[in-house]
């Protein structure tokens, strides 16, 4: 199915909260995820409340919403040298991978004058100093800094080539003698050369979720079902098997052979079934070995998985 056959529904997070093991060899490592979310079943609808967790998925009309990631997106204030606020939103920052859940991301400005500007740096929710060197001691925001390289120029926004939002493409730029340092939430870097004013004002949480319809649910698991009662019935039945086959012997006799197979004989009656099965064979053709002319001499062994040989 494509995005154009799913039913038409909204989602709105309200709250994002991420709880970490603090003590002990797991310190940092997830305890649990959920997001606060309202949706409503087709747009304009009534809303409803949900609290989506890990493995447990909003379900619209068939259609299951799982929470699969997260992260943060500090946000900024960008004055430009015109004293014009040229930027102010919340800018997503993807994790590096490291314990601490240091992000990183980039902040592009290509409203501001008289120069373009654009900012890459890092995200620390536990900023530590390590020997000199920036970290995240952390992945829960304890003490949320970020820490921006400032450059200015041209953007290539206006090129039309498409640009990856998590990275800056710094060929028409220059980097501003701005040294980075980590800011809190309120405090701003001011530009040389008149070109502005960036503000750390704080930071949220973003999650990413993944949507998925998968109609053909119900008929496999009305397959798999159907399978494993074969199985099981497989299981009850007895495998057994008899073979006959007529050959010629010397002066003109035909000898018959018989034999039986027990896969599986828990009873142990198949022994039984096939003394029967031979005697009733034997007793088919004594009449006509009585009136062929030539003798018939049989021999019998009725036990599992052994023959019989009948001569007419």
């Amino acid at each position: 199915m494509t995005a154009a056959g799913l039913q038409p529904f909204t989602i709105t997070l309200d709250r994002f909260r991420a709880r970490y093991i603090s003590f002990g060899p797991l310190s940092g490592q997830p305890a649990s995820f959920d997001a606060l979310i309202r949706y409503a079943a087709r747009p304009g609808g009534p809303e409803r409340g949900f609290d989506l967790r890990v493995n447990h998925p909003l379900n619209v009309d068939g259609v299951k919403v799982f929470l699969i990631g997260h992260g943060y997106a500090p946000v900024f204030k960008v004055t430009d040298g015109t004293g014009r606020v040229v930027y102010s939103q919340a800018t997503p920052f993807i994790a590096a991978g490291d314990r601490g859940f240091t992000s990183q991301g980039v902040v592009k400005v290509p409203d501001a004058r008289p120069e373009q500007l654009g900012f890459a740096g890092v995200f620390l929710p536990t900023a530590v100093d390590v020997h000199g060197l920036l970290a995240s001691a952390f992945p829960a925001p304890l003490l949320p800094r970020v820490s921006l390289i400032s450059y200015a120029g041209n953007l290539g926004m206006n090129s039309g080539a498409p640009q990856s939002v998590y990275t800056l493409d710094t060929a028409g730029l220059h980097r501003l003698p701005v040294r980075p340092r980590p800011l809190a939430p309120g405090q701003s870097i001011r530009l040389p050369g008149g070109a502005g004013i960036l503000t750390f004002t704080g930071y949220r949480q973003w999650v990413s979720l993944a949507i998925t319809d998968d109609p053909g649910q119900l008929p496999a698991l009305i397959a798999g079902i159907a399978a494993l009662a074969g199985l099981l019935l497989s299981f009850l039945v007895r495998r057994q098997r008899v073979f006959v086959r007529a050959r010629a012997a010397p002066g003109g006799a035909t000898v018959v052979e018989a034999g039986g197979l027990a896969r599986s004989d828990p009873s142990g009656g198949f022994g039984a079934e096939f003394t029967r099965l031979a005697a009733e064979l034997r007793s088919a053709h004594q009449p006509a070995a009585m009136t062929a002319g030539p003798p018939a001499v049989a021999r019998a062994d009725a036990s599992p998985g052994a023959h019989d040989e009948g001569g007419r």
